[in-house]
């Protein structure tokens, strides 16, 4: 009998920093924001509720911050964010205002004004964790594996690639 096995190791090597949390229910407000705020980014037309409800999240995942002098919402310009990222490729999404008294403003009308998306921020795995993983994978003992990576993953050259195992050690 041959045995075959399928692994998506994108987080192999780098995962979402909120899935890295001591205590899980820490990390669940930035989750649900998260997929709160990527459902409302998908909608043809936002509303004005929808744009306040969109700002309030990216305050919560602080891609958006809350100056403390001003208390008005600003951008978070950081090289290194805590939960997220806004990518904006294309369109314009956001405005922020010279006056650093008054709040970013979502300008965008709906999907079709912009292209972009809210992405987890990672950080580096622990060798322990690859490893484990990496044992996980060796002890189901596959004869075939499919070893999977998301494709705008510019770091390997292919999707996916399917070796032979035939070694029994590690």
């Amino acid at each position: 009998m041959i045995r075959i096995a399928s692994f998506n190791v994108e987080n192999l090597f780098a995962r979402p920093k909120v899935f890295d949390l001591p205590d899980w229910n820490a990390g669940e407000p930035v989750l649900k924001a998260y997929e709160e705020v990527s459902a409302l980014l998908q909608k043809t037309s936002y509303s004005a509720a929808d744009k306040i409800r969109i700002r309030d999240l990216l305050v919560t995942l602080e891609i958006y911050t809350v100056d403390k002098k001003t208390k008005a919402i600003r951008r978070n310009n950081t090289l290194d964010p805590q939960w997220a990222w806004l990518r904006k490729n294309r369109g314009t999404f956001d405005r922020e205002p010279g006056d650093k008294r008054q709040n970013v403003e979502i300008v965008a009308d709906g999907r079709a004004d912009w292209i972009g998306w809210v992405e987890l921020a990672k950080e580096a795995v622990d060798e322990t964790a690859t490893r484990m993983t990496a044992r996980v994978i060796h002890d189901i003992g596959a004869h075939v594996l499919d070893w999977s990576r998301s494709k705008t993953d510019r770091r390997y050259s292919g999707s996916t690639v399917i070796y032979s195992v035939g070694y029994t050690g590690m």
